[in-house]
């Protein structure tokens, strides 16, 4: 979870998690980035890649509250 606040049109990632414990992961898992759009997109790994895309736009430059969970 976390707060954000952006006017972007170039995206990128909000948070994330990776399987390196120090420097740059080589996997990456239940991640949550914004579009250029400013739709958010929450992606996880499941064996396959699995993301889902925000119908709205939240780069309005207003504070946004995120919660991402995933279920079985």
């Amino acid at each position: 979870e976390l707060w954000f606040k952006t006017t972007t049109t170039q995206g990128g990632k909000l948070i994330g998690k990776g399987c390196a414990q120090t420097g740059n992961s080589w996997c990456y898992d239940r991640h949550v980035w914004m579009e250029n759009s400013g739709q958010l997109s929450f992606g996880v790994w499941t064996g396959t890649t699995n993301i889902t895309t925000s119908p709205a736009s939240y780069n309005d430059g207003q504070w946004h509250y995120l919660v991402a969970s995933q279920g079985p």
